[in-house]
């Protein structure tokens, strides 16, 4: 719906947004320590998430909080949602760039 692929569903946005929203409260609890990158197959978890878990879990916050805005915003419309979708994206891209570690292809 963001890059306009598909016909805009103030429903439907809401309720991806809705779902993404329930994420936070359990993501913490997938990174026990120990399952950094290069401990265990396939992981991009960055040692700083235990070095810096405060701050882990203070971006899981802001994703909890900017996807229950982007559910919000849905129905708004089609350019409030993807404004509010936008900033959710930041917060992934941040968490992303501090908390992983990219595999090399």
């Amino acid at each position: 719906m963001v890059k306009g692929t598909v016909p805009f569903d103030a429903a439907k946005a809401a309720t991806a947004m809705h779902d993404i929203s329930g994420v936070p409260d359990k993501y913490v609890t997938l990174f026990p320590q120990g399952t950094e990158h290069g401990a265990i197959a396939d992981s991009e978890a960055a040692p700083k998430i235990w070095e810096a878990f405060d701050g882990f879990k203070a971006l899981v916050q802001k994703l909890k909080d900017a996807s229950l805005k982007a559910e919000a915003a849905a129905g708004e419309g089609e350019e409030a949602f993807k404004s509010a979708f936008g900033d959710m994206t930041k917060v992934c891209k941040d968490c992303h760039q501090s908390y992983r570690v990219k595999k090399q292809q």
